[in-house]
């Protein structure tokens, strides 16, 4: 079983779509969780499902769970063999960039947060955006008492397309993927400036995108999850 956490931004929409395309795959998704909300409330909705684990676990007929969750709501399913943790990041400057702009995306599809709603109705300078608290180090907020390391693979959205064949042939025998792309963004330019001052304030997320880095280049071959 796979157990994919989507960070808002990081291609999770482009995953999920494959996911959902792929018959092979029997999907279940997540996405009832609450994320721009105060830490209390985020790690209290973790927290809950943490324990409810107990007594709900997820459906062992299912191959892939995929949606916006802290993964410490399933740390649980971590020790066991056939669970593999899998995520996706993003250079945090170009993952905020992309959720600014994503706020004044017109399409009546989108589904915005309050919060996004705000930004575009009071039409927020990217700034005044990437200074909010909510904005800072969301992957640090996410990862809450589930540190990176702790991840079976890290794909990095910069290196997607090779990233993505790799997952698809080592954990589902798909040797073909199809590039189903939703919510894409393009990179964008920030200025130096600009640039540093995202980096200073989110140093700690620099440090799990780093560390992403990292675990990509010596990434060894995985356990084949289908033959679990």
């Amino acid at each position: 079983m796979i157990i994919s956490v989507h960070i808002p931004r990081t291609a999770g929409s482009s995953f999920r779509a494959y996911l959902r395309a792929n018959s092979n795959i029997n999907l279940m998704e997540d996405y009832g969780n609450p994320i721009m909300v105060p830490s209390v409330i985020r790690n209290g909705f973790a927290s809950y499902g943490y324990v409810k684990q107990l007594f709900r676990p997820i459906p062992k007929n299912i191959d892939c769970l995929h949606g916006h969750f802290l993964p410490f709501k399933y740390k649980r399913s971590k020790d066991q063999q056939n669970v593999k943790f899998i995520t996706w990041l993003r250079d945090p400057a170009q993952r905020i960039r992309s959720q600014y702009d994503y706020c004044f995306q017109s399409d009546k599809r989108v589904d915005k947060s309050p919060f996004q709603n705000k930004v575009a109705k009071e039409k927020w300078s990217f700034e005044a955006f990437f200074t909010d608290s909510r904005m800072q180090n969301l992957y640090s907020k996410f990862l809450w008492r589930f540190p990176i390391n702790l991840f079976d693979f890290v794909g990095i959205v910069e290196y997607y397309e090779e990233d993505f064949k790799y997952f698809a042939e080592h954990y589902f025998n798909d040797f073909e993927p199809k590039y189903i792309y939703g919510n894409r963004t393009s990179p964008v330019e920030i200025d130096e400036s600009t640039r540093e001052k995202i980096m200073r304030i989110n140093a700690p997320d620099y440090k799990i995108y780093e560390t992403g880095l990292s675990m990509k280049k010596r990434r060894a071959t995985p356990v084949n999850a289908k033959q679990l």
